[in-house]
Parts: C-alpha cells; sequence; structure tokens
C-alpha cells in the first residue's frame, strides 16, 4: 500500500527545484507577454486537498474499475473546485507521482476531466505557466496517449512553438524518447532534423516513439527507411548514436517494421531487397534439396528473383557449389548467361558475404510458402480425390453470380486462400479463394475476377457470404485469409460490411483442449509435432493432411491438376468432422 505520510512529507519540505531551465524562441510574438519559462518553478508543493481527492479516487478506480463511480467522483471534485485550472494541475502533480499512480489511472482521469469541461460546457482558460506545468508534470511518464490529452486540455498546440524550447532541453539531456513524442504532440516535425535526431532509438529497437512522430509524414517514413537501409549494410550511422556497432539483425527487424507498417515499396530499400533476395534464395535451394518443389516451378521462381542483379546470380551459385550440386551450378551459369564467371573467386566471395548470412535467420522465410504449394500423395496423410465435377473454377462475371446463388443455400462453409510466393520482394496479391461446402468445392481466381467484376459484385460477395449471419465461415488461422480478402476488396469505396460468424478451427479447438484436457491429451501428445489443419486433421481424423507440399506460382495459368486439388483440402470429410464436433 502506498504511503501517503512520505508524500505528504516531501509536500511540506522545502522544494528541490529542478536545474531545467527554458528560454523562449524567436517564433513568440510580441502581443505574447509570457513569462519566461525559467522563472515557473517546475516542482510545486500539492496542497493536501489533492493528496486526498487522488487517494480518494485512486480507491474507486482500483476496486472495481467502475467507470461511472470513478466519472462521477471527477466531475463532483472538479465543479467543486470551479474547474480551476490550478486544481486540475493540483491533482496532476499527486496523480503523476510515478511511485504511486499507474498510468492507466492518470489516463483516466485525465479523459474524464476534459469530460466535465465539455459535457458541462465550461470555460477552461489556463494561464501559459498553467500550460507549461501541465505538460511538464506528464512527461514523467513518457506516454504519448497522455501527452496527447494534456495538449487537447489545454489546448497547448496553439501555441506548441512556444513549447520548443522544452524539446531543446529533452534533446540536450538525451532524452529522446521523452524528445520524440514532444515532437510528435506538438506536430514541430520540421523544426527538427527528426532522422537523425531519433536514429538511436531506432538503433536500439526502441520503434513506438519513432512511429509516433512520423505516423502522418511519408516523406519522414521514407527518409528514415532509406537511412536504416544504408546502416543495414555499409554501418553508416549518424554522429549521435552512441552505440560503436550496429547489430544488422536489430537493424533489419527495425527496417522490416517500419516498411511494412507503413507500406513502403521495398524498391526505395535496396539493400533490404538484397537481403530477402537471398534468403529466398537460400529457402528454394532448401526446398529443392528436400524435393519439395518441382524444377520448372523452382527455376521460373529463382529467375524471377535473381533478374540482373550480379550479386545475387553469384550468391546463387556459390550456395549450389557449397551444397556439392555442381551440375545445377553450371546449369543455371549457362541459363544466367554468366559467360564470364569465374569459378576461383567463389572463395572471395564467400569472405565477401560472410557478414550478411546472419541478419536474416535461416528459416525466417519459411512461413511464407506454408500455404503456396503443389501437393504430391505420400502414404500415411489424407487425401481428397476430387472429381471434375466436384470443383467448379470461377473466373467470369457469369459463373460469379450463379456462385453467389449456390453458396447462400449452405449454412456452413469453409474458407481458405493462395496468393503466389512473395518473398517479401512484392506486395502480396490475392489469387485464390476457396469455398468449400459439404458437397462441392469453389475455386474463385481472383486474378481473372479482379478485372471483370464491378464493385456491386465484390459487395455481393462481402455482404452475402463474409458478412451474411446466416453462414458460419471456418477456417484454419482464418483472420489471416480475411485480411487478405479485406486488403482486395475493390468494392464501393467508403463503404463498411461488417464480417460475421467467422470460426477459427485452431482457437476452437484449443477452447475445447482447455474443457476436456483429459479427452485431448493423448491426441495431442500424438500430434506435438504437427501444426495447424494438418495436426488438427491427425486429431479429428486419425491420420494428418498432406504437408509435403511444392511451391508453386498461383498466378499461373492453368493451374495444374495437383493444385486444384491441394485447393480443395477443405473438401467434404474435413467439413463434415468439424460440422460434427460444433453441433
Amino acid at each position: 500500500m502506498f504511503c501517503y505520510c512520505r508524500l505528504l512529507r516531501r509536500a511540506l519540505l522545502t522544494n528541490n527545484w529542478s536545474g531545467t531551465q527554458f528560454f523562449f524562441t524567436s517564433h513568440i510574438h510580441n502581443e505574447f507577454l509570457f513569462p519566461k519559462t525559467n522563472d515557473i518553478p517546475l516542482e510545486k508543493k500539492p496542497s493536501l486537498s489533492a493528496i486526498r481527492q487522488i487517494r480518494s479516487l485512486e480507491s474507486k478506480w482500483r476496486k472495481n474499475r467502475n467507470e461511472k463511480v470513478f466519472k462521477n467522483a471527477v466531475h463532483h471534485d472538479f465543479l467543486k473546485n470551479e474547474a480551476s485550472p490550478s486544481h486540475f494541475i493540483d491533482l496532476l502533480r499527486v496523480a503523476c507521482d510515478r511511485s504511486h499512480c499507474q498510468p492507466d489511472l492518470v489516463y483516466s482521469l485525465l479523459i474524464n476531466l476534459k469530460n466535465a469541461i465539455y459535457e458541462n460546457d465550461i470555460e477552461f482558460s489556463p494561464s501559459f505557466e498553467d500550460k507549461l506545468e501541465a505538460f511538464h508534470t506528464v512527461l514523467s511518464y513518457k506516454n504519448y496517449e497522455i501527452l496527447q490529452e494534456i495538449c487537447k486540455i489545454f489546448k497547448i498546440q496553439e501555441q506548441s512553438h512556444c513549447f520548443k524550447e522544452v524539446v531543446d532541453n529533452l534533446v540536450s539531456q538525451q532524452k529522446l524518447v521523452e524528445a520524440a513524442y514532444c515532437i510528435a504532440v506538438l506536430n514541430l516535425q520540421h523544426e527538427y532534423d527528426v532522422e537523425n535526431l531519433l536514429f538511436s532509438l531506432l538503433v536500439d529497437g526502441n520503434l513506438q516513439p519513432v512511429v509516433s512522430c512520423i505516423e502522418n509524414y511519408p516523406d519522414l517514413q521514407l527518409s528514415i527507411a532509406k537511412k536504416l537501409d544504408s546502416a543495414l549494410i555499409t554501418g553508416d550511422i549518424c554522429s549521435r548514436t552512441s552505440t560503436p556497432t550496429i547489430n544488422s539483425k536489430k537493424i533489419f527487424n527495425v527496417l522490416n517494421k517500419i516498411v511494412t507498417m507503413f507500406k513502403i515499396p521495398i524498391e526505395h530499400c535496396k539493400n533490404l531487397h538484397y537481403v530477402r533476395s537471398r534468403a529466398a534464395i537460400n529457402l528454394l535451394i532448401k526446398r529443392r534439396s528436400e524435393q519439395s518443389v518441382s524444377e520448372e516451378s523452382w527455376e521460373s521462381m529463382v529467375m524471377s528473383i535473381i533478374g540482373e542483379n550480379a550479386q545475387l546470380k553469384d550468391h546463387l551459385i556459390y550456395k549450389l557449389m557449397k551444397k556439392n550440386d555442381k551440375e545445377t551450378a553450371l546449369k543455371m551459369i549457362k541459363r544466367l548467361n554468366m559467360v564470364d564467371f569465374d569459378v576461383t573467386k567463389l572463395n572471395v566471395y564467400e569472405d565477401a558475404e560472410a557478414n550478411l548470412e546472419n541478419i536474416v535467420d535461416k528459416d525466417e522465410l519459411e512461413d511464407i510458402s506454408d500455404e503456396q504449394c503443389e501437393i504430391k500423395d505420400i502414404p500415411g496423410h489424407l487425401m481428397f480425390s476430387l472429381s471434375s465435377s466436384d470443383i467448379n473454377f470461377i473466373d467470369n462475371k457469369e459463373a460469379f453470380i450463379e456462385f453467389i446463388k449456390d453458396i447462400m443455400k449452405y449454412d456452413i462453409i469453409g474458407i481458405d486462400t493462395e496468393w503466389k510466393p512473395h518473398f517479401g520482394l512484392s506486395a502480396e496479391r490475392l489469387a485464390l479463394i476457396q469455398i468449400a461446402a459439404h458437397d462441392k468445392v469453389y475455386i474463385l481466381d481472383m486474378v481473372t475476377l479482379s478485372n471483370c467484376l464491378t464493385p456491386k459484385h465484390w459487395d455481393e460477395l462481402m455482404e452475402k457470404v463474409f458478412g451474411n449471419p446466416k453462414i458460419i465461415k471456418l477456417g484454419c488461422g482464418i483472420m489471416g485469409d480475411i485480411q487478405m480478402i479485406v486488403d482486395s476488396n475493390q468494392g464501393t469505396k467508403g463503404k463498411k460490411i461488417r464480417f460475421t460468424h467467422i470460426l477459427d478451427m485452431v482457437i476452437f479447438y484449443e477452447k475445447l483442449k482447455d474443457i476436456y484436457p483429459d479427452e485431448f491429451k493423448k491426441d495431442t501428445e500424438k500430434s506435438e509435432n504437427r501444426k495447424g489443419l494438418s495436426k488438427l486433421c491427425e486429431i479429428i481424423l486419425g491420420q494428418p493432411l498432406n504437408k509435403e507440399e511444392r511451391l508453386c506460382d498461383w498466378e499461373k495459368r492453368p493451374l495444374s491438376e495437383s493444385q486444384l486439388q491441394y485447393a480443395g483440402k477443405f473438401y467434404k470429410k474435413v467439413l463434415k468432422e468439424c460440422i460434427f464436433i460444433i453441433l
């Protein structure tokens, strides 16, 4: 339990004023007669009434988290004190004692104080001193949301340039997390060299403050991505970074997140593109040695990845020679037109490229191809023999309209999607949607349909299938499939359709296992080396799903017979057994 005596003693003793001093910049106009910030004490004695009030509010907040009770208490106290800015700040001083209050409590206090102002139409007019002190009081939490609320309540953005000295002081003290959040909430991005100022945060893997600062600034996003990309291989970091060496793996992870989060085309990050390409080649060579990819598909994908990049050509040959696959290496030398290739330089190449091998983990791209492969028969695994009459391939507008009519007759369907392996080198593009009923399978060719369907057709697909509460949609890891469908949606702009009655069989199974642990214990032990749909099939049906699949191009037409068989893997027996379990 927090000792309020300690806080009270601190309040009654003489304050140790902060040595931090702030000075106005030339941005302040003469008509604003604000006092100098170094004349404003940054710590004041909290009043006894504020201590008591926070103690009471904290008790209500902790006991039952009853929002209504807490809200009423905050509103009552605020109005009782005539909505005084000084009383507001007094409460903040006590609430922002980090040894005492949690950030959630401070945030709840701010939200309810803001609501009290707006709901009661109160004219809240804090002075500049009040604004400065409130802003400084909450800085200790290093919390972007709390700073945002303070800026809204005290209308700090109206005078954001007056707070530039606060940011300057934080930068001089190397408090870069606080500086990043301040730059973000005050919209001062163009007042600072954000790219260099905050780069050391990224090098240390401290991503969130920088994201807050650049989320609405595409130019800064691209600039930082390019700088990270440069550091990925060259080690070119800014002088502000105290770390003498760079962890390339950490840089790779941060850059990956930045590129993915802000959807930056990877073409702008040539080093990241190169590292990902190397990783993709490594994965394809591994899959080829496992005989899980056809020779034709392997060559096609390798050629697509390498293009005319001489370094990637060398890397492929080096890797093949290291695998002692000289025959394939010589074959690819001819295919890639490497007429001047000197085999003796491979030893030099190995030394020069050794540092890149650890940037991407050897299994970094394993998940890329888990659901994007061809299929072959393996004894002891479930196989589904589908006749041509079982599969309905939808690749034109007329067939799509008939599909919508037919699918609405079913209560439960299975959903899956496929797309061409991209290895992180280009944007994902939906190639197929497989929708299985208990007696047939529909394969929607999205490569073709994307060019012939109107927004109205897309709306029908979303409303009558995915937004239809009368149809249960089953899948294994289905939310990834749903997200891919949503991202590919070409329906009416601005139209929102709520997806409903979606059931992930993996989550459903885990729930059953929690409820009936004894019944599922043996099944779990037998299938512990499997995952996803294959594991589920082994538990429910007694045999795992055939996962000895081979990488392939799902956008290539026509699809092979084995691809069509794989695309119908949710067929009949699996779906029927899943329905039986649910019911």
